[in-house]
């Protein structure tokens, strides 16, 4: 709702920045959109619903209800549409309760006409939200159901629907904390070969790809995760782009398994700060030594080649990481996250992995959920 003449920035950076601004201290994904298609084809679709909350001094457009498959980038409409069934429209409900509660009467009229509509279409509103949020979340829906006249119904096929996150500082037990750390894992590794305490092999850390190398691993990183996302509300991995950008990049510490010309494992490690999609306010809040040091680091992924069969390849490339950060001594945090699938074995191979290399972590437990629901909306009686 805009009550100036001033008309509102429609821009995608004041998007981001309006969402930077809410960052809670719960969530280890930051809220919002990242991808600009996906937010420039809800903007222009004359059936958003855009609001503007100048309540709170923003002068940014929001598309908080739109037509899902908008997100299509993003989310995995046909994972979506299974589920939910027919050809009734879906529209994704960008919820804040910041947002909510700094109007709730000029949010909820915002949502009134366009909810009305899903009713007698007979159609879905999708959402999520971390686990941390869920009683707010429901009590500000119910409120705005009410206010529009209708109900919302849960889809019983989303109760399971989650991402679960981890987070961990690796530390080493009984030992007096280094005053003079590498300032960067490749040099810790570097000089690990030089003193012997690694020796060379078939895995190493490498500062950027070739471009061969970097083509092979996409050849089967793509499937792998394209794979991983069929039965996951929101499409894994990254785009080419993003993937060719962080091969070549040496900011990426990648640990690589190469047996000959062929790629058998990679195992890559991002700092913190370079990774929008990660809500900084959680790790400046939670880890704030390890972070004001860069010393935050996320790992979105482990890439085996499903098409070699070595046994244990990503032992090597988690394992060698694991090690070097043990000689590094510089005790980072580790965060990552799991779909229902990945969940089964990814952490409990990364306790194993740290602490045979002599270091403490917790990754035996999720430190925080997402959770994706769907639900249909129904006119009062």
């Amino acid at each position: 709702m805009n009550t100036t003449n001033t008309p509102p920035d429609t821009s995608f950076e004041a998007y981001r920045s309006a969402y930077d601004s809410f960052a809670s201290h719960h969530s280890i994904e930051a809220e919002g959109l990242f991808d600009q298609v996906d937010f420039d084809r809800a903007v222009s679709d004359p059936n958003t619903t855009l609001y503007t909350p100048e309540s709170l001094g923003i002068k940014a457009t929001l598309p908080l209800l739109t037509n899902a498959d908008n997100y299509r980038n993003w989310l995995n409409m046909r994972w979506y549409k299974e589920n939910l069934g027919g050809s009734a429209p879906i529209d994704y409900l960008s919820h804040l309760s910041v947002l909510y509660g700094a109007d709730p009467v000029a949010y909820a009229e915002a949502l009134t006409v366009r909810l009305q509509h899903l009713a007698d279409q007979g159609g879905s509103v999708i959402f999520d939200h971390t686990d941390h949020a869920s009683n707010r979340v429901n009590s500000d829906l119910g409120a705005i159901a009410l206010a529009a006249g209708v109900t919302l119904q849960e889809h019983t096929a989303a109760t399971e629907s989650r991402h679960f996150h981890y987070a961990s500082s690796l530390t080493s037990p009984n030992e007096e904390p280094q005053t003079q750390r590498p300032d960067s894992l490749q040099k810790a590794y570097g000089q690990g070969l030089v003193s012997g305490a690694l020796q060379a092999s078939q895995t190493e850390v490498v500062r950027s790809l070739k471009p061969a190398d970097t083509d092979q691993i996409w050849s089967f990183y793509k499937p792998v995760f394209d794979t991983l996302s069929n039965h996951d509300p929101i499409h894994s991995g990254f785009t080419e782009q993003e993937f060719t950008d962080l091969m070549e990049s040496t900011d990426c510490v990648k640990f690589l398994y190469k047996a000959d010309d062929t790629i058998v494992n990679l195992f890559f490690m991002i700092d913190i700060k370079d990774c929008s999609w990660m809500n900084q306010t959680y790790f400046k809040n939670n880890f704030a030594q390890q972070y004001d040091d860069g010393r935050v680091y996320c790992a979105p992924g482990i890439i085996a080649n499903p098409n070699v069969r070595h046994k244990g390849s990503s032992q090597q490339t988690m394992g060698l990481a694991a090690r070097v950060i043990k000689l590094s001594g510089i005790e980072p945090v580790i965060t990552f996250a799991c779909n229902v699938e990945s969940n089964q074995l990814v952490p409990k191979h990364t306790q194993r992995f740290v602490t045979d290399a002599g270091l403490e972590c917790d990754y035996t437990q999720p430190v925080g959920h997402q959770v994706f629901r769907m639900m249909r909306v129904v006119r009062k009686t």
